[in-house]
């Protein structure tokens, strides 16, 4: 397999990545909006459209490398969904950072 091919390759496996994780964060926001009311606004009170800016979006994602929120029980019982978040954000990045790097080698016809 060449390496345009392989990069080709990688836009359906980066777009099953993102809405799987647009899935698992949707589901994640509504069960701490239902459960946790508290962390919910401390976390600014994120949806995964209307309500979803870059703060928001930092202090989730902060939250989640830092295990900021982890003594809060709703994070104790979504332990498994949070690590899939984790999960689904670096591998989300790995193959943004590859493709990258694919694409500068295919416009400099590296062999």
């Amino acid at each position: 397999m060449n390496l345009e091919a392989a990069v080709t390759l990688f836009l359906p496996i980066l777009a099953f990545i993102v809405v799987w994780y647009m899935v698992e964060l949707a589901s994640f926001f509504r069960f701490i909006a239902k459960n946790d009311r508290p962390l919910w606004e401390k976390l600014g009170k994120p949806t995964l459209f209307t309500n979803n800016s870059m703060a928001i979006s930092r202090r989730f994602v902060q939250s989640l490398t830092d295990d900021t929120y982890s003594s809060s029980e709703t994070f104790l019982k979504t332990r498994g969904q949070l690590n899939r978040i984790r999960a689904l954000l670096y591998i989300g990045i790995a193959l943004v950072m590859l493709w990258t790097v694919g694409l500068v080698l295919v416009s400099a016809k590296v062999p």
